[in-house]
């Protein structure tokens, strides 16, 4: 006898146990994400805020520290 068919049943068993896994793990992926825009949506202007706050220290930052090393080529005499 030949023992093809046996070995395609096991392989379609596979194929459809894979294919339900992945369902199962995209229905939960995509529960996470709605779980997380919605904390977003709760908390968008603390998020905004933060940014904010983030964007102008850095840019505050660049600037003072540019500023400093201006006021150290002078006194040193550098170009």
């Amino acid at each position: 006898m030949n023992q093809q068919p046996e070995h395609t049943i096991y392989k379609n068993i596979l194929a459809a146990f894979l294919i339900l896994l992945i369902h199962v793990l995209l229905v939960g992926g995509i529960g996470v994400l709605i779980l997380f825009f919605y904390g977003i949506v709760n908390h968008l202007i603390w998020v905004i805020l933060g940014i904010s706050c983030i964007s102008g220290g850095g840019a505050w930052l660049y600037h003072r520290l540019k500023s400093d090393v201006k006021a150290i080529r002078n006194i040193t005499g550098e170009s």
